[in-house]
């Protein structure tokens, strides 16, 4: 990694977590709406410095969770790492590699939050999945696909 990677990651996951903080107590639990997922499309523009910086951010915003523990911190930044890499790696197909980071994301929370409260696994999954569709895939198409922002992020590869 070069400096500039680490630089964009940092960014991504400041951003993720401020942006996840200010809209707490939104940000955890069964009816989870983290503001901060409308970011993630730029997995698909960024690569690397993106799905390190969701990673770090999941686990810098989940520090905050009132169900913080080794789910949080482990797993859930975890699940960020594979689903964005899965994202940029399925780019081709923006929606279909989007959708899978969305629904991977809903699988882990529905089981943080089954193994914390109880709750049935199925129907967090559903909810959350739902909140994350809309907003990663949501996102990726209102706010990524936007020529302004699609043509500054590509000037600025490298």
């Amino acid at each position: 990694m070069n400096t500039r990677t680490i630089a964009r990651a940092g960014v991504i996951a400041a951003l993720y977590a401020v942006v996840t903080y200010v809209v707490a107590p939104l940000s955890w639990g069964p009816l989870q709406f983290r503001a901060s997922e409308l970011l993630k499309g730029v997995t698909l523009l960024l690569g690397w410095p993106a799905i390190w910086g969701f990673t770090l951010g999941n686990f810098l915003s989940n520090i905050g969770s009132p169900y913080v523990g080794p789910h949080e911190l482990v797993l859930m930044p975890c699940i960020n790492f594979v689903g964005s890499w899965l994202a940029w790696r399925l780019r081709g197909y923006p929606a279909l590699g989007l959708s899978v980071y969305a629904l991977l994301i809903a699988g882990g929370v529905a089981t943080v939050l089954t193994y914390n409260l109880g709750a049935p696994w199925l129907v967090i999954a559903a909810s959350v999945a739902i909140s994350e569709l809309a907003l990663i895939v949501g996102g990726w198409f209102i706010i990524w696909r936007r020529p302004d922002i699609a043509d500054a992020l590509e000037a600025a590869q490298p």
